[in-house]
């Protein structure tokens, strides 16, 4: 993955930015690679240089400056709908897809570099919720009812959008100097079998290779927003709240993210 700048620029960037953009730095700025990307750099010791960039990473969460990206993105957004706030019960990942050369990536918000919940990630796990459970709805009308205002929260084929935006969720609560971001780590065991499995079976005999990542840990608080989409300023509307009643229910009972079936994602 190349980085899109000379080398002169690169190297000044990279020591004197002691709060750099973090989704720029890790999908531009990844400096285990050296600058002509013939093979790691020629500085790194480390037998894993990967989880060395990593690692580093992490510690570089722990900045202010990234509090204050969050204090300026909630003073523009003040007015907006309502917000509400739940803490992670586990450890959240996502973007996991992206490419990146530590082989997993990671959602960042490109503007502020916090990691973020997409809007359209936080609309599908209530959807699916209320698709799996209707009551998830909170009211004690008929089902048909029920029907109605999912509808208008979500949208359909024939009415078209919903009525509620899903904002972004972003980490609130930032503690100074203490990072929002943590290591994980899986241990694939068959890397061979799905590499080639015409020539290699799923057997136990391979070797498990460590692949480490970055996750959201448990106890980091975020920020929900949703508005109506008609009024962005209206915050008495019934729907609003039956629309934070259904996602409070998802993010709980079914998690979001990657890897929510071992537990991933989930909130309180």
């Amino acid at each position: 993955m190349p980085i899109p700048l000379p080398n002169k620029i690169t190297n000044n960037i990279r020591e004197n930015l002691p709060n750099p953009n973090l989704s720029l730095k890790y999908y531009k700025w990844a400096d285990f690679y050296n600058n002509v990307f013939t093979g790691f750099a020629e500085n790194t010791k480390h037998e894993n240089p990967k989880f060395d960039f990593l690692n580093k990473f992490v510690a570089l969460s722990g900045g202010d400056a990234y509090k204050q990206a969050f204090e300026t993105r909630k003073r523009l957004m003040e007015g907006i709908g309502i917000t509400f706030t739940m803490t992670t019960e586990s450890r959240l990942v996502f973007g996991m897809g992206y490419e990146h050369p530590t082989e997993i990536g990671f959602m960042f918000d490109w503007t502020s570099g916090l990691p973020i919940i997409p809007g359209s990630s936080l609309k599908g796990v209530a959807l699916r919720a209320v698709e799996y459970d209707i009551d998830a709805i909170q009211d004690t009308l008929d089902k048909k009812t029920k029907e109605e205002t999912k509808n208008k929260i979500f949208g359909s084929p024939k009415e078209g959008s919903g009525e509620i935006i899903f904002f972004p969720a972003y980490p609130c609560l930032i503690e100074s100097n203490k990072p929002f971001l943590e290591l994980d780590v899986m241990t694939p065991h068959y890397t061979p079998y799905y590499s080639m499995p015409a020539e290699n079976p799923p057997a136990d005999w391979y070797s498990p290779v460590p692949l480490h990542f970055l996750t959201v840990p448990a106890g980091v608080k975020y920020c929900f927003r949703l508005a109506h989409r008609k009024n962005l300023k209206d915050k008495e509307s019934p729907l609003l709240k039956k629309a934070e009643n259904v996602l409070k229910y998802a993010l709980s009972e079914f998690g979001v993210g990657a890897k929510t079936s071992v537990f991933y994602g989930y909130f309180k």
